[in-house]
């Protein structure tokens, strides 16, 4: 399982600041918090690449729990609170409102 969140421009010079936590069998296992490198022009672009940024955090933990176990985690359960971010994803929607 795995939380994302991101705080849309929060820093002084409007960047975002997001953030993801990975728990295995309950137990926090991988997490980080960064500044985005890119000025995000709205609150689902930021939850998105955040979103993105998890998975392949994610893809990454998959491969070394596999090597370890040899048994993978899959499927991968990712909880995120910005509804359109959910749409995005679920969905594959792209169009030019969901630009910004």
């Amino acid at each position: 399982c795995c939380y994302t969140d991101s705080e849309w421009a929060s820093h002084k010079k409007r960047k975002s600041t997001s953030g993801y936590i990975m728990f295995l069998n309950g137990c926090p296992v991988f997490w980080k918090v960064h500044k985005q490198n890119f000025v995000s022009c709205s609150s689902t672009e930021s939850e998105y690449a955040c979103v993105s940024d998890a998975c392949n955090s994610l893809a990454w933990f998959d491969a070394l729990i596999t090597d370890i176990w040899m048994k993978p985690i899959q499927p991968f359960t990712i909880m995120e609170d910005n509804e359109s971010v959910v749409y995005i994803s679920k969905n594959n929607f792209t169009g030019f409102r969901s630009r910004h």
